[in-house]
């Protein structure tokens, strides 16, 4: 049943395309807008076929977009003609406009119960975990090995928008991508800002939880004064965001370092605030820790046990 109600607005498209026939549509004053909603379907719920952006858009992947187009013109029109044929029969008293409006409302409603992007990192995922229990982390390592390459070859092409690459490959790739630039001394004080934006984003603290994002980027800044300053800023903000960023930060002991290695700048200044932040959210788990364990011992006293 969950199927169906995921897949059902896709009968949307053809229903429409149907019906229109059916009320005695015909030609391209009909036509076209039953195919432009084909395409946008296709475009929405097949991302993977539709890069968004132009660095991704090979010959290989024009020719399958092009050959996608064609297929849904001969899908719209083979079920504007069949509705046209049972026109002949029987004619359906129905507006002509009606089946554009149900095939252009096909994909905002499935939109709206399928995410397919979200669909394909839990694929991924699960795939990656099934993949592990049988043991074939060899053939996953050489996947993210890969990955990471990718990614290096679109970073040494100008590209940084981290987040585009991470949604197309995995964060984990990125990473590693950029770890390997800076073992090569190649990672370039735009490409380091743009990893401290991404990997200090608010609205991504979410998808690289568990990654240690904040830790390693501050692993790969430490030694510029500048990047660490702005590295110190964005931390914070992300902390003040989602305090759970906390476990995924560097820790005191790496910031302490980080600041007796630029003494006396304002780069020293800026992680040692960093360390307020860190040990007041510290300071009150631990406060909040105390009164959950006191408010316990209270209700274990007023319920003895039996």
């Amino acid at each position: 049943m969950s199927l169906f109600v995921t897949f059902a607005p896709t009968l949307l498209l053809y229903l429409g395309a149907f019906s229109c026939g059916w009320a005695g549509g015909g030609g391209a004053a009909v036509l076209v807008p039953l195919w432009l909603a084909f395409v946008l379907w296709h475009v929405v719920m097949r991302p993977g076929d539709w890069p968004r952006e132009r660095a991704y858009w090979t010959v290989a992947v024009g020719l399958r977009a092009g050959l996608s187009v064609v297929v849904m013109l001969f899908l719209a029109g083979a079920c504007l003609t069949l509705g046209r044929g049972l026109f002949l029969l029987a004619p359906l008293p129905l507006p002509v406009w009606v089946g554009p409006l149900l095939a252009l409302m096909a994909t905002p409603l499935q939109r709206l119960v399928y995410n397919p992007t979200k669909a394909a990192r839990i694929e991924a995922f699960l795939e990656d975990a099934v993949a592990q229990i049988d043991g074939k982390t060899t053939a996953h390592d050489a996947a993210a090995a890969a990955a990471a390459a990718d990614v290096r070859t679109a970073l040494g092409q100008g590209r940084t928008d981290l987040h585009a690459l991470a949604q197309r490959h995995g964060p984990a790739p990125v990473l590693d991508a950029l770890s390997a630039l800076q073992d090569d001394g190649l990672l370039s004080p735009p490409l380091a800002r743009a990893l401290i934006a991404w990997a200090c984003d608010p609205a991504l603290s979410l998808d690289l939880q568990g990654l240690e994002a904040p830790y390693v980027t501050l692993s790969l800044v430490q030694d510029d004064a500048g990047l660490v300053i702005d590295f110190a800023h964005a931390c914070i903000t992300l902390l003040e965001a989602d305090p759970e960023a906390f476990w995924d930060c560097p820790s005191n002991r790496m910031l302490r370092q980080v600041q007796q290695r630029h003494a006396a700048t304002e780069a020293a200044a800026a992680v040692r605030a960093l360390r307020v932040k860190q040990l007041c959210l510290t300071r009150a788990r631990m406060s909040q820790s105390r009164a959950e364990l006191l408010a316990l011992m209270r209700e274990s006293a007023d319920n003895p046990a039996p």
